[in-house]
C-alpha cells in the first residue's frame, strides 16, 4: 500500500489517478482548490475508506499550509506525489487567454501571470512537499503536463503564454529533478495526451483510464538514473 496524494483531483486526469491508486489498496489524499465543487470526489471518498478529501490552492499559501499539516499528521510521509493541476489550457484568471496567445496582443502582465501559475506555483507547491517524500519509501513525483511544452515540438506560431510557461515548467522540473536526486525521489514529467473525457468524442482522443494506467506505470518504470524524463502515455520519451 503506498501513501499517495493527488494534488488537483478536480481535473479529469487527477481525478482518474485517485480512482486508479484508490482501487489498488493505496491511502490516497486528494486535493482541490474547492473540493466541494467536485461531487465525484465525494463520491469516491464515500465508497473508500483509504481516500481523504482536502482543500489545496496552491496560489493560497494558507490553504497550502494546512493541507501540509493535515497530511503529516494523516500519512506522516508521501510515496507518490500525482501533481494533475497544471491546466491543459489557460484559465480565464490567468491573464486573458484569447490575448496572451497572440503576438500583435500579448502583454508582459498575461505571460507573467501564466508562469507563475502554470510554473512556479507547482515547484513551490512540490518543495514544501520534500519533507514528506524524503520520508516515504522510493518516493516519486508524477507531474501531468503537456507535450505544448516541448520546444522541439513548436512547429506553428500562436500560444505564446501557455507554450512558454509550460516549457519554463519543464525546465524547473529537470532542475528540481537533480537536486533532489540525492534524497531518492525520483520525478517523471507525463504528457496524458488529448483526453476523451466523454464516452462519445474524436477518435483521436485517448480515453482518460488508458492515459493514467499508462502514466503511472510510466512512473514506477523511472530510475534515479532517468530521473526527470518526459514521457508520452504509452511510455515514449518525448523530446524537449
Amino acid at each position: 500500500m503506498r501513501r499517495v496524494l493527488v494534488i488537483g483531483a478536480n481535473r479529469p486526469a487527477g481525478l482518474e489517478c485517485v480512482r486508479q491508486c484508490v482501487a489498488r489498496g493505496d491511502a490516497v489524499i486528494a486535493t482541490a482548490e474547492r473540493p466541494t465543487r467536485v461531487p465525484a470526489l465525494a463520491d469516491l471518498a464515500a465508497e473508500s475508506q483509504g481516500l481523504v478529501v482536502l482543500p489545496l490552492d496552491p496560489s493560497d499559501p494558507a490553504t497550502v499550509r494546512s493541507a501540509l499539516g493535515d497530511i503529516d499528521a494523516r500519512l506522516h510521509a508521501i510515496d507518490l506525489v500525482v501533481y494533475g493541476g497544471i491546466d491543459a489550457q489557460p484559465l480565464a484568471a490567468h491573464g486573458d487567454p484569447p490575448r496572451d496567445a497572440r503576438l500583435d496582443t500579448l502583454q508582459p502582465g498575461g505571460l507573467a501571470e501564466s508562469f507563475l501559475h502554470q510554473a512556479a506555483l507547482p515547484l513551490a507547491v512540490l518543495r514544501a512537499l520534500l519533507p514528506l517524500l524524503a520520508a516515504g519509501q522510493s518516493p516519486r513525483v508524477l507531474v501531468l503536463s503537456s507535450w505544448l511544452g516541448s520546444v522541439s515540438g513548436k512547429t506553428q506560431g500562436g500560444d505564446y503564454a501557455l507554450c512558454a510557461s509550460l516549457a519554463g515548467l519543464h525546465m524547473l522540473l529537470r532542475a528540481f529533478a537533480h537536486d533532489v536526486r540525492a534524497k531518492g525521489i525520483i520525478l517523471t514529467v507525463g504528457n496524458p495526451g488529448p483526453l476523451k473525457t466523454e464516452i462519445e468524442g474524436p477518435a483521436f482522443k485517448v480515453p482518460v483510464d488508458r492515459s493514467v494506467t499508462g502514466l503511472l506505470a510510466a512512473c514506477d518504470a523511472t530510475t534515479l538514473d532517468d530521473s526527470g524524463r518526459f514521457v508520452d502515455w504509452t511510455g515514449t520519451d518525448r523530446s524537449w
